[in-house]
């Protein structure tokens, strides 16, 4: 059977589970199983920060840990009366790694929250969620540490990881003051490893929370690909890896030097937007019914994703070098954000006017 033959969901689905073992993800990966395997080797547990720009792989990171973790287990599963693995559609494995034991309950030695709230009580809440537990409005926060200290030894929670941190560092600073504080009860009190991870500026709340500072163990930065077109650099054995894994009969180049730097130009070198853009390159040559990529399936995806003039589009015209593409860009952008700004302001403008037709 030919890739022509599945459908375009099995095609698209099969890019998406493209996964590279580069150093940037493994140098990140590191910093959760030095948390992992450090849980409660001392009297203090520890946390760290993995940061980085959307597109940068933290979820990869993330979920291919717990995909490491659920195989560790496995690995030493010898039948089913000792642990047996939850089923899929009731714990997602994106968002913990789960075990029933008989007689006992829920195993989970890593759980991932996805923070969605600055506040401390709020935050706390989504904690228990993810724990298995709900509390009523009234429950103090006391109360609340109390259940998770429980239930955190109850599952054998080892690690927990807050992803898209970067909400709680975008409140206020009193409220991200109190927010921070929730995990530095949980590492403090609860004795469980924090791993904090978002965009650049999750890494501000142990500025505004001395504790939390002090129980930080590493601090790690996700950084995209150089921009190297050598034959032997990593960046070019990355795009040779996923051109191999393109759903297609025929392999488009991407290692090609025009091909590679319009690629570079549109995702900053970031694997995930590059991932992700690529995707939808593959949609558009997919739905064509191309038998290959081509550079033309690249430049309508660009075209589809930011609307950019012919000669801004790194697939169309390649005569820019990276300085001037990101100028052009930077140039586009302020241009938006000014007619965002006009748009508001005549919005608001009218919105004067008639409340003052109204009250005349």
């Amino acid at each position: 059977m030919t890739w022509n033959d599945k459908s375009t969901h099995d095609r698209l689905t099969h890019i998406g589970r493209f996964v590279v073992q580069t150093s940037n993800l493994l140098e990140a990966k590191a910093v959760l199983q030095r948390l992992y395997r450090n849980f409660r080797v001392s009297q203090q547990a520890g946390c760290a920060f993995i940061v980085g720009r959307t597109g940068a792989g933290k979820s990869t990171v993330a979920n291919d840990f717990l995909e490491d973790i659920r195989e560790m287990y496995r690995g030493t599963l010898k039948n089913g009366d000792d642990l047996q693995i939850a089923a899929h559609q009731d714990y997602s494995h994106t968002m913990s790694v789960t075990f029933e034991k008989p007689g006992h309950g829920l195993v989970r030695p890593v759980l991932k929250v996805e923070v969605q709230a600055s506040t401390r009580r709020d935050l706390f809440r989504d904690v228990l969620l993810a724990i298995g537990m709900r509390v009523g409005s009234r429950t103090t926060f006391g109360q609340m540490m109390a259940i998770a200290r429980h239930q955190i030894n109850e599952q054998d929670i080892r690690l927990i990881i807050f992803d898209d941190c970067h909400h709680i560092a975008e409140g206020d600073m009193t409220k991200a003051l109190h927010a921070a504080n929730v995990i530095k009860c949980l590492i403090k009190q609860a004795r469980v490893q924090v791993a904090c991870m978002g965009v650049l500026h999750a890494g501000d709340l142990p500025l505004v929370n001395d504790e939390l500072e002090s129980l930080k163990d590493e601090n790690h930065t996700m950084r995209p690909f150089d921009l190297d077109l050598g034959e032997e650099s990593e960046y070019m054995d990355f795009l040779r890896s996923l051109s191999d894994w393109m759903p297609f009969d025929r392999k488009m180049a991407f290692d090609d030097d025009a091909v590679a730097m319009g690629l570079f130009k549109a995702s900053d070198g970031y694997v995930g937007t590059l991932t992700k853009f690529v995707t939808k390159a593959a949609e558009v040559a997919i739905d064509s019914g191309a038998d290959m990529m081509t550079m033309e399936h690249l430049a309508i995806a660009y075209a589809r994703k930011t609307n950019a003039p012919t000669w801004e589009n790194p697939f169309e015209n390649q005569t820019l070098d990276i300085q001037g593409f990101r100028a052009a860009k930077a140039e586009r952008r302020r241009t938006q954000l000014n007619e965002v700004a006009r748009g508001q302001n005549e919005r608001a403008a009218r919105k004067r006017n008639t409340l003052s037709k109204k009250l005349a």
